[in-house]
């Protein structure tokens, strides 16, 4: 009978939380040595909970997002959620992109965190006609050789981070 006590008391507890979330917006721009200009936007969000009634901190997360955008050429991207931008390769009309996706995962009740980074590439598609209005943009999964072996004759600026 303890047991089930016990088990109720404990669930009414992890179910009485209250989440606090907090939104920071920070933004950043460069000029490269190509005369194009990058800015550069990251939002972090960082959400909270804590038991109703004793107030002790349960669970942290921390998350955050990329977006940039190039000028004058209004080359868009929006990373997912975790992926960080770290270098732009310019190749003549090519554009190369590498990132970083990092996971951190922590649990407060048994002190751990798990970090996770793996490197991405990716290559600029552009199908936008009559002066970029219509059609679209994106940027297509390439493979980490393709971009080592333009890296040798491209032009690599790095991505300001925040």
């Amino acid at each position: 009978m303890k047991i089930l006590l016990s088990l109720l008391l404990v669930s009414v507890i992890a179910i009485c939380c209250t989440t606090k979330t907090e939104v920071f917006e920070s933004q950043r721009n460069q000029e490269f040595a190509n005369g194009r200009t990058i800015f550069v936007k990251k939002t972090d969000e960082i959400s909270r909970s804590f038991g109703a009634i004793t107030g002790h901190l349960w669970n942290e997360r921390h998350t955050y997002r990329y977006q940039f955008t190039i000028e004058p050429d209004e080359i868009e991207w929006q990373g997912l959620l975790g992926e960080m931008p770290k270098s732009i390769l310019f190749c003549g009309e090519e554009l190369l992109l590498k990132t970083t996706t990092e996971q951190v995962i922590s649990d407060t009740v048994k002190q751990t965190t798990l970090i996770r980074i793996k490197p991405e590439y990716y290559k600029y598609v552009d199908k936008r006609y009559i002066f970029k209005l219509f059609g679209e943009q994106y940027f297509i999964t390439i493979d980490s050789t393709f971009y080592q072996a333009k890296a040798a004759s491209c032009t690599e600026e790095y991505v300001p981070n925040m």
